[in-house]
């Protein structure tokens, strides 16, 4: 993958739609016939929730039909001038784009920060995705260069820019070094995402990809009429490809697009073979001017006018010049200190291939302290794309801080470390001789001792020709004194029987998914260095592990041997910060003494389906930030004293259909930014002082179905941003919402007993998305929602009360979107 720099949304400038005379205001309506818009995901959410849950059903394999010749362009109606004066525009695309909200596609990246020399080449690909095209046909437009390029950053700002309201995205990565089971997990998401109306078992993985594939048909299928709009990036072999897509892609959605990223051109040959029109983009390399600003950013810096030696080398890599531009931020732009960066550069012949790129990372790793060379070989072979916050307890937080400040990797919006696959390649290319990643390497060096001593890093089971096999127990206590990272699968089995527990003085991270007591039938507390483990957490049942002093992360699974209703008593652990115990459903009672875990932050206990309330233990978690216990089917309630988690900042209790109230006291929580309510489909009321959650920004309370009323307070909310309000049995809202000022978007849809709106929306000056969707009892807008300065969509669709177009949108802003019902679209 290539670099994606990106940061959290901070309302960049909206593009106007076109000017037009003062009597007709550039009011979009647009074609009615689509689902209930996909909501933005909640903010920073600290947590991912667990999919809901849906049953399989059978799939067929879709005959492979040959390609289908493209069909001629399908002429459509020329848009027609209505009095009064609103334009009907009949567009696949809306004019009006807006990156703040990412209001609908929830699933769309953020635009690439920092992003320099890219607009001309964006505007290019922009014209060949033609998302404006009348016809019906599907394409997809092939962006290719070599690496570090910048592939990646110009496909996100291309899918960041455009306006996905109309369809179904999805975005997915193939990893340089991927495996079947990654491929079945791309074909996952892909189904996940872009085809949710889809039904499939979202909580099971396909055998194969094959199974994959028959998935994807029989939804291109199932979906005709709602286009997609995918991104595979970083297709590196034809095989990729194949194994992902069905043979034939004639059969996708209508208007459907597919953008793809790759170092070589003839690799995506099949997506002609399968039916698809291609159209190709090679990026090029950037400009001396724009290549500046990536070597000093934004500083203003003297000295420029000597980086012509530079810029000349480097030749316009982007992955290239941050690499360099780092390495002189470092020096103060002093280019006498920085001969070993000329060197580096100047050594070999083609310098517009990848081994310039590699060079300049050999470089930059050479500079490195021997502990940070450490982190960034256990990076690259391990921890690419993973949480920013746990790859910091395993490798440490100064090394990650080090490696992004030498422009080795970076933190995607999704708070993810993010490596270039040259940089990740170049770092298992160094690490060759002490990572092993597959059974085969492992059998290499099994039986060399002296090897096995210089071992750092152990994974293996990610591939599923690896089950069955067996490592020895003795062999890995040879790796006692340098192991950092091990990792075996549940399908790799430990033989022999050494009975004696072994101090990994070096071990950071363990992932085991067999049993543990094979390899340390004592305690785990002997590896002192440990900071994130997932396995079993329990010896025999009942007693669990005696913890590492410096563990941060703890993420157990559920024992073969053990049914798990008795679960025992966690010892007392001042440094645990994650607690995930999702995989431990069966439990039907808490672990005793949890309040024992004073630096507990997050505690993840999704699909407890069998647990009725919580423990008042649990309040006593005074460090505790975020809680999900998303599908708690049995949770009826929560403690008396819950309110006293005052760190508290994010709750997801959704899917507790048996929750009927919360505490009275739950104002309290003065910390609490996210709730999470939706499907809680007892929950009656809520309390009295929920208006007191002072720093409360994100509420969902879609499918509360017994939800009638808010209490007065609720309308003092004076930071809440986002609200989701769908599906109550609400009818009426009060004037007071205009104190909702912070409130961007409202989301009222299928409150089918609405029947008016108070005047103060009308107020709500930072509103940027309104959406009515289905209220079938709403007959009119309040006049003054015209004038709300942030109006960016207002959704309409369902609303068969409506008689006209409301007058209030008739006078409104220039650049709003509207979407409106059938009946008044019908011979427009």
């Amino acid at each position: 993958m290539g670099c994606c720099f990106s940061t959290k949304p901070s309302d960049p400038p909206v593009q106007k739609a076109p000017q037009l005379p003062p009597s007709q205001p550039a009011i979009q309506t647009l074609p009615p016939s689509q689902p209930p818009i996909q909501h933005p995901p909640s903010s920073q959410s600290l947590v991912q929730q667990a999919p809901s849950i849906q049953q399989p059903t059978p799939v067929q394999s879709q005959a492979l039909q040959p390609a289908q010749q493209p069909q001629p362009p399908v002429q459509q109606p020329a848009p027609v001038q209505q009095s009064p004066p609103v334009q009907k525009i009949f567009s696949s695309q809306p004019s009006v784009q807006t990156r703040t909200l990412a209001a609908f596609s929830p699933l769309k990246p953020i635009y690439p920060d920092y992003a320099v020399g890219i607009q001309e080449q964006k505007k290019e690909v922009m014209k060949l995705l033609d998302m404006e095209r009348q016809n019906e046909l599907s394409l997809a437009v092939v962006i290719y260069g070599f690496g570090g390029i910048g592939k990646t950053t110009l496909s996100t700002a291309v899918i960041a820019d455009l306006d996905l309201t109309q369809y179904n995205y999805s975005g997915v990565e193939i990893h340089a070094d991927r495996s079947r089971n990654d491929i079945k997990s791309l074909q996952w998401q892909i189904l996940k995402d872009a085809f949710p109306g889809y039904t499939f078992d979202r909580n099971a993985t396909f055998r194969n990809s094959a199974e994959g594939r028959d998935h994807l048909s029989s939804a291109f299928q199932a979906q005709r009429n709602k286009p997609v709009v995918l991104f595979i990036d970083n297709a590196l072999r034809a095989e990729d490809l194949q194994e992902l897509f069905p043979k034939s892609l004639a059969g996708l959605p209508k208007r459907s697009r597919i953008v793809l990223t790759t170092r070589n051109l003839g690799v995506t040959d099949l997506l002609i073979d399968a039916g698809l029109e291609r159209r190709d983009y090679r990026v090029g390399t950037l400009p001396d001017h724009e290549a500046l600003k990536i070597l000093f950013k934004d500083e203003n810096i003297r000295g420029r006018e000597n980086m012509q030696k530079v810029l000349q080398i480097c030749d316009g890599i982007p992955l290239v010049l941050e690499i360099v531009g780092a390495r002189l931020r470092k020096q103060n732009y002093m280019v006498e200190r920085c001969t070993q960066i000329f060197e580096a550069l100047e050594t070999g012949e083609d310098i517009k291939e990848e081994n310039l790129s590699q060079r300049m990372v050999t470089s930059a790793y050479n500079e490195l302290a021997p502990s940070t060379r450490e982190a960034f070989l256990d990076i690259c072979c391990f921890f690419a794309n993973w949480c920013r916050r746990d790859v910091e307890y395993i490798v440490g937080a100064q090394d990650v801080t080090v490696l992004q400040e030498a422009a080795l990797m970076k933190t995607s919006s999704k708070d993810e470390l993010i490596v270039h696959d040259i940089i990740r390649a170049k770092g298992r290319s160094l690490s060759k001789s002490n990572r092993i990643l597959d059974m085969q390497s492992w059998r290499e060096i099994a039986h060399d001792d002296q090897k096995l001593k210089q071992i750092k890093g152990v994974w293996l089971g990610k591939e599923e020709s690896e089950s069955g096999h067996e490592v020895d127990e003795k062999q890995l206590h040879s790796l006692k004194n340098s192991l950092r990272v091990l990792c075996l699968e549940s399908h790799i089995k430990i033989s022999g029987s050494s009975q004696k527990s072994t101090e990994f003085k070096e071990l950071r991270f363990l992932r085991l998914g067999g049993d543990i007591s094979a390899l340390w039938p004592a305690n785990l507390e002997s590896l002192e260095r440990l900071t994130v483990f997932h396995g079993p957490i329990y010896k025999d049942g009942v007693t669990l592990y005696q913890l590492p002093k410096n563990l941060r992360v703890m993420r157990g699974t559920e024992q073969s041997h053990f049914e798990g209703s008795k679960p025992g008593k966690i010892i007392p652990n001042s440094s645990l910060e994650e607690l995930d115990l999702r995989e431990l459903r069966s439990f039907q009672k808490f672990p005793e003494k949890l309040d024992h875990l004073t630096a507990l932050k997050i505690l993840l206990l999704d699909m407890w389906d069998k647990i009725q309330e919580l423990p008042e233990q649990v309040c006593g978690l005074r460090s505790l930030k975020s809680l999900s216990i998303c599908g708690g089917n049995s949770l009826r309630n929560l403690p008396k004293l819950f309110a006293q988690l005052s760190s508290l900042q994010e709750l997801i209790l959704t899917r507790c259909k048996q929750l009927e109230e919360l505490p009275s006291t739950f104002g309290d929580l003065g910390s609490l930014k996210e709730l999470n309510l939706a499907e809680c489909s007892n929950l009656k009321e809520l309390p009295l002082s929920f208006g007191k959650l002072s720093s409360l920004e994100v509420l969902n309370l879609d499918s509360c179905s017994k939800l009638e009323t808010f209490p007065s307070s609720f309308w003092e909310l004076s930071s809440l941003t986002e609200l989701r309000c769908s599906c109550l049995e609400l009818k009426e809202l009060p004037s007071n919402i205009e104190n909702l000022i912070s409130l961007r978007l409202l989301d009222l849809s299928y409150c089918t007993k609405l029947k008016s709106l108070p005047s103060g929306i009308g107020k709500l000056r930072s509103l940027k998305v309104l959406i009515l969707f289905a209220c079938c009892y709403l007959e009119e807008l309040p006049s003054n929602i015209g004038e709300l300065p942030s109006l960016k969509n207002i959704d309409l669709r369902g609303c068969r009360n409506f008689r006209e177009c409301p007058a209030a949108l008739r006078r409104t802003k220039q650049g709003l979107i509207v979407w409106l019902p059938d009946h008044l679209i019908v011979g427009m």
